[in-house]
């Protein structure tokens, strides 16, 4: 499950990166949304997000 959100992760960010590089203020916001997107998902997947742990 980690090589995958590794690569989902990267993929947002090299999206939100592009995004945020083009002239358009709507594309810079969509850009920024994916970037804060792309920085939880990190933190969580670094945290050792588990599947359906109860307690």
């Amino acid at each position: 499950m980690e090589p995958v959100m590794a690569i989902a992760i990267g993929l947002l960010y090299a999206a939100a990166i592009f995004l945020m590089l083009r002239r358009s203020i709507v594309k810079l916001v969509i850009g920024l949304m994916l970037l804060s997107n792309a920085a939880n998902l990190l933190i969580f997947t670094s945290a050792g997000m588990t599947r359906g742990l109860r307690r």
